[in-house]
C-alpha cells in the first residue's frame, strides 16, 4: 500500500513532466532543458546514494514550484528575469 507522501510525490512528478510539456511555449527552450537537466542531477544524485534517496521527490516538488513561479512572472508581465 502506497503512503500519501508517496502519492503527492509521484503527482508532483506527473505535474513536473506535464508543467515541462505545457511550458515548451512560454518559456525558452533553454530554460525548460535547463529544468531536465537539474531533474536529471536531482536523479543521478539523490537517487544514487542511499541516504537521500527519499529527497527526490521534494526536489522534484521544489522544480515544479519555481517553473510554476516562472510562468506566472512571464504570463502576467511581472519581470521576465527568473
Amino acid at each position: 500500500m502506497m503512503s500519501s507522501a508517496s502519492i503527492l510525490g509521484w503527482f508532483a512528478h506527473g505535474a513536473f513532466w506535464g508543467l515541462l510539456i505545457w511550458s515548451w511555449e512560454d518559456l525558452r527552450p533553454t530554460k525548460t532543458i535547463a529544468f531536465v537537466l537539474l531533474w536529471l542531477a536531482g536523479y543521478i544524485g539523490l537517487i544514487h546514494l542511499t541516504s537521500l534517496n527519499l529527497w527526490f521527490m521534494p526536489y522534484v516538488a521544489v522544480l515544479d514550484l519555481i517553473m510554476c513561479m516562472m510562468m506566472l512572472a512571464r504570463g502576467y508581465g511581472g519581470s521576465s528575469s527568473l
